[in-house]
């Protein structure tokens, strides 16, 4: 912000003020009114794309209350067939092998970044035991750039049939060519799809 051209020299000076103040309040402020702190910014952030299904209020976010989530239907289908078409089979069928969750503090650890209940995804295959594997994003980009690990615990997991772990070394194997093939934008627009049906 103090190299940007368009910020305006007052508030400019106001937040180098801060800046020299920083430092000391850091020191001074427990690491729980921190994170109090920026979870109130993060509702507020997410608060615009969920009070629009009912799910948070104005005040209950002006009140510093935690953003709350629908439970998910863990049947509903994640992709379509029309979405095979924007990726390569191998991050298609990677998909296909996970399924909605909701986080469950009690569950899933401490996972701070997150609220209680946000929507995201586990293995089709562990999610009914008592440790199921799951995946936890911020953004729909963030899951378009990370989702690596997806396959990966799909070809190590116990609970996952031998065929599967077959199919999915099958096609990991033309992965890296078919994907240069794709239409530019096209997986963006695949993680974006499954994104929405988490999130709607």
């Amino acid at each position: 912000m103090q190299t940007c051209q368009s910020f305006p020299k007052a508030s400019r000076t106001q937040l180098s003020r801060f800046k020299i103040t920083n430092e000391k309040q850091l020191q001074a402020a427990t690491s729980e009114k921190h994170d109090r702190c920026m979870q109130n910014v993060w509702s507020r952030l997410v608060q615009g794309c969920r009070q629009h299904n009912g799910v948070v209020s104005d005040a209950d976010v002006n009140k510093g209350q935690t953003v709350r989530y629908r439970p998910v239907d863990n049947t509903k289908p994640l992709v379509t067939a029309e979405d095979g078409e924007l990726v390569t089979g191998f991050t298609f069928f990677t998909m296909q092998n996970v399924r909605p969750c909701n986080l469950d503090k009690a569950q899933n650890g401490a996972r701070s970044a997150f609220s209680s209940g946000f929507p995201g995804l586990e293995c089709k295959h562990c999610g009914d035991t008592s440790n199921p594997r799951r995946f936890f994003y911020r953004t729909a980009e963030i899951l378009t750039g990370n989702y690596a690990h997806i396959p990966s615990h799909i070809a190590s997991c116990k609970h996952v049939p031998d065929e599967i772990k077959t199919e999915l070394a099958r096609l990991k194997e033309s992965h890296i060519t078919l994907k240069h093939s794709l239409d530019r934008g096209s997986q963006k627009k695949f993680f974006n799809n499954i994104w929405e049906r988490l999130h709607q």
